[in-house]
């Protein structure tokens, strides 16, 4: 490519753009859906010519959140009323003595999926509870040393910080404060917002400690998209894996084998119809939750699969470049039983090495992440 702005549009409206350097371009697109069933974007080059981004969403169950807290907060009160009017189930719970508390309910629910406390509640049996069940344990923390060493105990987690300044408080981003200290970089570990946030899986269950000053400011000072933007972006971490999961590689092109997998907690049929087809997947060996299948798309357009879910197959025409880019990784793996790095000097044509280079010279990948 040349250097310039690659443009996202979701029809007449722009959703986010991207800076190009001159050559091979590799990026990452992370937009939220606001559109349920099948979305058609666009990214538009310099030359005005659209690649069409299809897919296909669902909405998620709605979440429910126990919140605690030793004292009324504006923080909790703030972020309770926000959930609620994300449709999640809310309830706030303020606990007055050893023995009394008083709670108010949004959306009320039965059971919760992911308890957001105060870290003094980190030894209180509903900690444990939501853990066990494969739930998201949100813990706020105000005085890192202390309350991370105790999580740590508690829990068995190996979270770490590092102090980076005297000062009260640092500014992340815009409106956005957090306390002077990062979460270390752990292999075991998730860290999101500038390592201020960190994730440790328990089990099924996961810990998520927060280094974040008070965020309702943000709201207060009139920029609720903000506001939304960070809340949103930690709600979807907090949530526990849904009962099924498909990973399907994008894009999907019609007459190529593509690789489909799924994670459920559920028993899987494992021969799920398609259209006059079937898909057989196999159970993994190491994990019994994990399925995976190797399935030809014969037609192009939207496609019903797996009776809930839908997705788009591109025809070969639609993506020339990485329909070449397939039919030459098919070609190696048919000729080629021993070793490429052994092998493709003496048995590919010229010509085909050619066509190797301008493949990779003109090739721009571009996978969406949504």
């Amino acid at each position: 490519s040349i250097a310039g702005i690659l443009p996202l549009m979701d029809g007449e409206l722009l959703i986010d753009s991207i800076a190009l350097v001159p050559g091979l371009n590799k990026m990452e697109l992370e937009v939220p859906i606001k559109t349920l069933g099948r979305n058609s974007w666009n990214l538009i080059d310099y030359n005005s010519d659209t690649l069409e981004i299809n897919f296909y969403s669902i909405e998620r169950p709605p979440a429910s959140y126990l919140m605690l807290q030793s004292f009324p907060t504006t923080e909790f009160r703030v972020l309770a009323q926000w959930l609620g009017k994300q449709h999640s189930k809310v309830e706030i719970v303020t606990q007055t003595s050893a023995d009394a508390s008083v709670g108010v309910s949004i959306n009320q629910s039965d059971s919760s999926d992911i308890l957001i406390a105060d870290p003094s509640f980190v030894s209180d049996a509903r900690v444990r509870e939501i853990l066990q069940k494969g739930g998201t344990v949100f813990f706020p923390i105000t005085q890192p040393e202390v309350e991370i060493s105790k999580i740590n105990q508690q829990l068995e987690t190996d979270f770490t910080i590092q102090k980076l300044s005297d000062e009260e408080k640092v500014k992340i981003s815009n409106n956005i404060d957090a306390l002077p200290f990062s979460f270390g970089d752990k292999a075991s570990q998730k860290q999101i917002l500038d390592n201020k946030v960190a994730l440790e899986n328990i089990g099924t269950g996961k810990v998520m400690l927060s280094l974040l000053w008070d965020t309702y400011p943000i709201q207060f000072a009139g920029d609720s998209i903000r506001y939304h933007e960070l809340w949103t972006e930690l709600s979807n971490e907090m949530l526990p894996a849904a009962d099924i999961n498909w990973q399907i590689a994008a894009p999907l092109i019609q007459d190529f084998p593509e690789k489909l997998a799924v994670n459920t907690k559920t028993e899987l049929s494992q021969i799920i119809p398609q259209n006059e087809d079937s898909v057989y997947f196999q159970a993994s060996a190491v994990n019994s939750f994990n399925y995976s299948s190797e399935f030809n798309f014969p037609y192009n357009g939207w496609q019903t699969f797996a009776d809930s879910l839908e997705v788009y197959v591109y025809s070969q025409d639609e993506l020339p470049l990485q329909s070449g880019r397939k039919q030459m990784i098919n070609f190696i793996k048919d000729h080629h039983q021993e070793p490429i790095n052994t092998q493709l000097s003496k048995k590919l044509p010229k010509g085909v090495w050619l066509g190797i280079l301008l493949i990779l010279a003109m090739l721009l990948w571009i996978e969406p992440k949504v």
